[in-house]
């Protein structure tokens, strides 16, 4: 004899208190086997039968309950107990952590039931990404799902998507905040449903150099400059990775300082980071153009950004000396001169044979703030003599050559130091090869 749940109701659904009732029949009954007809999306919990006078005629908690011999019209009872299965499904969503403006975004969806009964009608959906794939349907054993139209308890099915990362926008939203949604139903149709977000951080590497200068500098002399490198952006730098140059500049530009940051390995968001370099002018030059280059590249997907910044220098002509006395005849002199506005302090003297030489003699400067004097005969280098501390004169050994009265010209070319604030000096004198005298022949009788 089989009854259903549901034929008589006490309290709260059907399914939580069912009770079969029945009647044994005339004649009487050695045993009977009752049992109930479980529904679907409910769960037995126990059961207890009675007799008309209620007392117990099995142990009861079984689906299936076996009652004992019985009277003729005897009445049984026999109370079934179910409990309502919970329905629910989840989802798990992954993708991209990070990406530039313009990336392309994947993401993937897994979707379980977390609940009791199987589900049907599932259906996924992302508020961004509205291009979803199913990929696979796969059983506890990783093998396909052989009942593809219910998500039972031990599958798990795969979506995916992917979109291109939006462009860059004042006041956007980052990092990109994706949602997405399972919904199904469950045995008793009951509607069940879950979300999960995701977020992508968009990354914005940026560089930033501010170059300055003088203004004006005399043509001639170094000009120095200064570059400020900062990171107006939100991705870190590794020192090793910004690289900073100056087309102009003698030499690389030079970190000077880093100006306190706690974080010296990286130039973070905020950070200002300072060099210097120097470009050495030309006299005649009227003006330097000089651009500062910095790049960088950050450590996440290796974007490299760059930034230049100009700094323009004129130039002014050095102040001309007065031109030199002229120098005595054979001799070369100099005196002190004022340049502009302050006063010359090298002096030069060039001494030497200006009268008929046959043998070997010394060509000499004298002075005072000489950096150093090169010597050329007849337009050929013979030396160059450079000062040392305290130095004051400078000489060439010249040895007479070439056919008697010949002329030759012994030329200095002075250079003073910077601090003697005096212009460079050329002085000459010549002087003439004197015919050998012949050796008269002794007689020899």
């Amino acid at each position: 004899m089989t009854f259903t749940p549901g034929s008589v109701t006490t309290a709260g659904s059907p399914a939580e208190s069912t009770i079969a009732v029945g009647q044994i029949p005339a004649g009487g009954i050695s045993a009977i086997t009752v049992a109930e007809t479980q529904q679907a999306g409910y769960a037995f919990v126990a059961s207890q039968c009675r007799t008309g006078s209620f007392a117990d005629v099995t142990a009861g908690g079984a689906a299936t309950a076996t009652i004992p011999t019985l009277q003729r019209n005897e009445d049984w009872y026999c109370t079934f107990r179910n409990r309502t299965l919970n329905g629910a499904v989840a989802i798990a969503k992954t993708g991209t952590t990070w990406a530039y403006h313009g990336d392309m975004l994947s993401f993937s969806f897994a979707v379980t039931n977390a609940g009791e009964t199987p589900l049907t009608n599932v259906a996924v959906s992302d508020n961004r990404c509205s291009a979803l794939t199913l990929k696979a349907k796969r059983n506890s054993s990783g093998n396909p799902d052989q009942t593809p139209s219910v998500l039972d308890l031990t599958d798990t099915w795969i979506y995916e998507c992917s979109m291109p990362a939006p462009a860059h926008t004042a006041g956007e939203q980052n990092p990109i905040v994706n949602t997405a949604t399972v919904a199904a139903r469950d045995q008793l149709d009951r509607p069940v449903s879950d979300t999960d977000q995701h977020s992508t951080l968009l990354l914005h590497p940026a560089i930033d150099i501010d170059k300055t200068g003088p203004a004006t500098a005399q043509a001639g002399q170094p000009v120095h400059y200064q570059l400020v490198v900062t990171n107006p952006g939100d991705v870190p730098f590794v020192a090793a990775n910004v690289n900073v140059s100056d087309a102009l500049c003698q030499a690389p530009p030079v970190l000077t300082t880093k100006n306190g940051d706690p974080s010296p390995g990286q130039l973070d968001p905020g950070d200002a980071w300072t060099y210097a370099c120097t470009v050495q002018t030309l006299v005649g030059q009227t003006v330097v153009n000089n651009v500062g280059v910095v790049i960088a590249t950050d450590s996440y997907g290796g974007r490299e950004v760059t930034d230049n910044d100009p700094a323009r220098t004129v130039l002014t002509a050095p102040p001309v000396a007065p031109p030199p006395a002229p120098p005595v005849a054979g001799q070369g002199a100099d005196t002190p001169t004022r340049v502009g506005l302050a006063l010359a302090t090298g002096t030069a003297r060039l001494t030497g044979n200006s009268r008929c030489a046959s043998k070997p003699f010394s060509a000499k400067v004298t002075g005072a703030g000489i950096a150093q004097v090169r010597f050329l005969l007849d337009g050929k280098h013979l030396k160059t003599v450079k000062s040392k501390a305290g130095q004051s004169v400078f000489t060439v050994r010249i040895t007479p050559s070439g056919s008697a009265r010949k002329t030759h010209r012994v030329t200095a070319r002075v250079t003073f130091k910077r601090s003697a604030n005096t212009q460079a000096r050329t002085m000459r004198f010549v002087y003439v090869g004197c015919a050998r005298q012949a050796i008269k022949p002794q007689f020899a009788g």
